[in-house]
């Protein structure tokens, strides 16, 4: 569960880091990366830790009792329920500022993403079997 939410906050740091250079510039964004990416990291982590506990762990067990054990299905649930949250809180929120349904689904697809790679890095830790040497 810890891998899972560092993964996922790593990424959207990561996004955090693209969208500050772009707005501040080389040279302010260097000079700040240390102190801003500790005050993003750990919010994103505890926010990803919420929504893995609540959400994820009964949608993992889900799929784990009914077979699904494999990587793809992980990705699969990693990929969907971010995806759907996103998109349904876009078009919530986009009915007011009146955006297409494409640019709903690519913001949906964008965090998707460390949906995905979160519930990869669960299914590693928790059903990868090692190889023996």
């Amino acid at each position: 569960l810890a891998g899972g939410a560092a993964m996922g906050a790593v990424i959207l740091t990561a996004y955090y880091w693209i969208g500050r250079f772009q707005s501040d510039g080389a040279a302010i964004f260097f000079e700040n990366i240390l102190e801003t990416s500790f005050r993003v990291f750990f919010p994103y982590f505890f926010l990803w830790m919420f929504w893995l506990t609540f959400i994820g762990i009964p949608s993992w067990l889900l799929a784990h009792f009914t077979g699904l054990r494999t990587w793809g299905a992980s990705l699969i649930v990693g990929f969907s329920i971010p995806f759907i949250i996103v998109f349904i809180l876009n078009l919530k929120i986009g009915n007011e500022m009146r955006i297409s349904i494409w640019t709903a689904i690519g913001h949906a697809a964008l965090f998707a993403l460390p949906g995905a790679l979160a519930a990869l890095t669960i299914w590693f830790i928790a059903y990868r079997r090692p190889t023996p040497c």
